[in-house]
């Protein structure tokens, strides 16, 4: 405020100047003003322009988000499709080598240890391949409140008790276009990153899922969603919260604020990928020492019932086939 009184009084006008306005409501809006002074009946009066750019500087900084992501992640996908022809040979050899070996032969436990890696690596390139959103994994209709229950019965086993959880769970309507394993990927990565952020304290994890409308008039319409009627899933804690210094760098691949050896950075990444690719969004609200609230929105599918596929158990006949192998790689 200063600085503009004292560029108005030395120019006498501004043009284009940017401020940050604090509303009643408490929200910070940018605006552009434009001020020059004037005279009537030979009084001097401020006569000022405000223009509001607030949605507009919000919708350059999810595009420039959005290509950055694209850019990571499109090298990320390369990276995993290359690195999983290597993990295929270190695996399949592995495996071959353990077949010939006797089961007392001390080689065993060290392959086996080889073997299981190889798996933890297999699993890691699965959540890079997620996030760049190159996996092949099919969106079906799905009920989201029952994998919401059963995630929620796997985290009370193995979180500990000095954390409460707390549900509020709207089983219809509930359907969504997803992969069930997505959705399993999406609470697991929120509600483990809630339990990290209050393991040396007590706190409450709360998981909760409505359908919420979002109307055109909508004015606090997160991230620019279609109007439409979305599931939201919340899950919030009460740990240490997020430095607002760190929020813009929160989806990042591989950034993280953990100990080595206690996560990868790619949670995040992982769950950010997976709603876009649902045509969802996610917003995240923290303050530090208040704790953190994670809002993920999925378009949800009016008036239509899960589909189940038809599984048939029936042998598997063969003994006469030829099996041809091709790959790039001598």
């Amino acid at each position: 405020r200063e600085t503009v009184t004292l560029k108005l009084t030395e120019k006498g006008y501004l043009q284009g100047e940017m401020l940050h306005l604090r509303t009643k409501r408490g929200v910070i809006r940018n605006v552009l003003v434009s001020a020059e002074v004037i005279t009537i009946n030979e009084e001097k009066f401020i006569l000022s322009i405000f223009y509001d750019i607030t949605d507009q500087k919000r919708l350059e900084a999810q595009l420039h988000q959005a290509q950055k992501m694209e850019a990571i992640g499109t090298l990320a996908g390369g990276i995993a499709h290359d690195f999983n022809n290597i993990l295929s040979a270190i695996m399949g050899y592995t495996d071959l080598a353990l077949g010939k070996l006797d089961k007392e032969s001390p080689l065993q436990r060290y392959l086996g240890q080889v073997y299981k890696a190889g798996e933890r690596a297999r699993d890691l390139v699965k959540q890079i391949l997620t996030f760049s959103r190159q996996s092949e994994d099919k969106l079906r209709p799905l009920r989201v409140s029952p994998i919401v229950k059963e995630v929620l019965k796997l985290l009370r086993a193995c979180l500990p008790s000095t954390i409460q959880i707390h549900q509020k769970i709207q089983s219809d309507p509930d359907t969504v276009l997803a992969d069930p394993t997505h959705i399993h990927q999406i609470l697991m990565n929120l509600c483990t990153n809630a339990a990290h952020a209050m393991r040396e304290k007590t706190g409450v994890l709360s998981i909760t899922l409505l359908p919420v409308d979002i109307k055109p008039d909508d004015v606090f319409t997160p991230h620019a969603l279609a109007p439409g009627t979305y599931l939201k899933l919340t899950v919030s804690d009460t740990g240490d919260g997020i430095d607002h210094g760190i929020m813009e760098r929160i989806f990042d691949p591989f950034f993280t604020t953990k100990k080595p050896g206690e996560g990868t950075g790619l949670g995040l990444s992982v769950v950010y990928g997976i709603v876009k690719r649902c045509g969802g969004t996610i917003t995240v609200k923290s303050k530090v020492e208040k704790g953190t609230e994670c809002h993920v929105y999925l378009p949800l599918l009016m008036d239509m019932e899960e589909k189940q596929e038809a599984r048939f158990e029936a042998p598997v006949p063969g003994g006469k086939e030829h099996i041809l192998f091709v790959d790039d790689k001598e």
